[in-house]
């Protein structure tokens, strides 16, 4: 249970890559500021359908539900880059004890708030999966680790090694971890964006970065600029391909991922245009 001493790491996890944010990724910073509103932005995921399709892809990819005469040891899942929580809840019912960690302590403050009635509120916790040292997660070992949200756009290349090195020394032997990414095939040069934010307007120009070769937003609240500019990385299959193998993980399944009828479904992989569900497992 979270105690509130950010300073607790497992003597197990001293091969951890620790790198630093690039000095062109402010994506925390800009969450953090921007976690206020996140709710209003985000609030209408259907996050239960997500979760049931997420975790039916799961099971095709081979993982196993404990049977009841091992509920003792129940399956631990850490969600990665958690937000303000929304994910923690679905992966709950699924029959996992479900940590959360975000880099942003807004996010985290917002999340243990939404659920401080709930016996899971203090499984929140502040970390960065650069550099999960000094973390509360590090005292466990995970049946599944998952990241939503286009995670792995919101990193350059140069960081994302030792980010699947350290999610795989957090993982069981194994163990599985499912995430998604989007191509770029598909954004247009220049966009703009308006929404209703409570009662502001939100507004996102974007527009590719040629100098950092990122897709960057910035977005103004009414007519305040929120500083620091929100950006995404694009890395090709092969890329992302090549890095699994080299941190130990096997890729067991590759989906398009699709709304059909209002609902998320996931296909058989893929042409290089579309949004794109990875199922990968812990090599031996």
């Amino acid at each position: 249970m979270y105690n509130g001493n950010k300073n607790v790491a497992a003597t197990e996890h001293n091969n951890m890559e620790i790198i630093s944010a690039s000095s062109e990724n402010e994506n925390d910073r800009f969450f953090d500021l921007f976690s206020a509103h996140y709710e209003w932005f985000y609030g209408n995921i259907a996050v239960d359908q997500i979760v049931k399709v997420w975790y039916r892809a799961l099971l095709d990819a081979g993982f196993k539900k404990k049977s009841k005469r091992d509920f003792k040891d129940t399956l631990k899942l850490l969600d990665i880059g958690c937000g303000t929580g929304c994910y923690i809840n679905p992966w709950r019912k699924k029959g996992f004890t479900v940590y959360g960690i975000d880099s942003s302590p807004s996010m985290i403050a917002l999340a243990r708030t939404k659920n401080e009635n709930n016996d899971y509120a203090d499984t929140f916790c502040v970390a960065d999966i650069r550099n999960i040292k000094e973390s509360i997660v590090t005292r466990h070992k995970y049946d599944v680790l998952t990241s939503h949200f286009n995670f792995l756009n919101l990193f350059p290349k140069n960081e994302l090694k030792s980010i699947f090195n350290n999610i795989y020394l957090l993982s069981k032997r194994g163990g599985f971890w499912i995430t998604d990414y989007s191509l770029p095939e598909n954004l247009p040069q220049e966009c703009m964006e308006s929404y209703d934010v409570g009662n502001s307007k939100l507004t996102k120009r974007g527009f590719w970065n040629k100098r950092l070769n990122c897709f960057e937003h910035i977005c103004k609240l009414d007519e305040k600029t929120i500083n620091p500019r929100e950006r995404y990385w694009f890395h090709s299959h092969a890329t992302l391909r090549n890095i699994l193998q080299e941190t130990g993980w096997k890729l067991e399944k590759c989906y398009q991922s699709k709304v059909i009828n209002g609902k998320l479904a996931l296909s058989t992989f893929l042409d290089e245009t579309e949004h794109t569900v990875i199922i990968m497992k812990r090599c031996e």
